[in-house]
């Protein structure tokens, strides 16, 4: 018997995929937008197809709200290979990074969820990110310029997040603590709770870390990219917080 994926977000996906080569079997012979063969619909399944695009947009935001709730980068643990600061390289068969504090955790032979020293962690490589740690931090990388590349730490905020159980739930000071304090804890009610999270971006530039900040940047730029600068952070649209305008003003400012 077949078995369904256990990550929410792909079974979302092949819900969508089952439904739309249900109702388009030829999907990849022809766009269905295509307004000529749309007409020539009936209206049977004309609102078949409205309700499936309904169903697999509604999917799309689930996935997302559920992102929203997660304690850890990845839904389920995965290999990992783990550079030390001594130069060695471990690997971890079963790591994620816990969002509580942006920290390398791994599962040991016994099964428990154990937090890495963060002091002896210089890199981390899954099959789909390289994070490197940056002071307490683990960053993972965006995107590269050249040699010069953006990086990104997403983490709770915890400080919000105490303030929000305080306010919106009947405990005590001695038991919100506890369940802050708990990694553990924190992973068991993910779902119950509205994490806020937090995001810190660094660039790697000109072989030294620069926090991404205009102060911090102004700083770091040699005098031939600063006229570069100003145009990328004047252009419409550019945000500090959006990762697109971010790697589109390190490209304005790399060699």
């Amino acid at each position: 018997m077949r078995r369904w994926p256990t990550d929410r977000s792909v079974a979302g996906r092949l819900i969508c995929v089952k439904i739309m080569a249900g109702v388009f079997p030829l999907w990849g012979e022809s766009s269905i937008f295509d307004k000529t063969k749309y007409k020539k619909m009936n209206v049977l399944t004309r609102w078949v197809l409205i309700v499936a695009t309904w169903i697999c947009a509604t999917s799309a935001m689930a996935q997302a709200d559920t992102l929203q709730r997660r304690t850890m980068a990845y839904a389920n643990f995965r290999p990992a290979l783990v550079t030390l600061t001594s130069g060695k390289v471990v690997k971890a068969a079963q790591a994620n990074v816990l969002l509580k504090g942006s920290v390398l955790v791994y599962r040991n032979p016994q099964g428990r969820i154990m937090e890495a020293n963060r002091a002896t962690v210089k890199s981390v490589d899954f099959d789909d990110r390289h994070y490197e740690r940056i002071d307490t931090l683990l960053f993972w990388r965006v995107d590269t310029v050249g040699d010069n590349a953006l990086y990104r730490a997403t983490y709770i905020d915890m400080a919000s997040l105490r303030q929000q159980i305080l306010n919106s739930r009947n405990m005590t000071d001695m038991q919100v603590n506890s369940l802050m304090l708990s990694s553990t804890a924190l992973m068991a009610n993910e779902e119950d709770l509205e994490l806020p999270y937090t995001d810190v971006y660094y660039f790697r530039y000109r072989g030294k870390w620069v926090k991404v900040h205009e102060r911090y940047i102004d700083h770091a730029l040699p005098r031939n990219k600063r006229q570069a600068y100003k145009v990328a952070v004047a252009m419409p649209g550019f945000s500090w917080s959006n990762p697109r305008s971010l790697i589109s003003l390190l490209r304005a400012i790399s060699d």
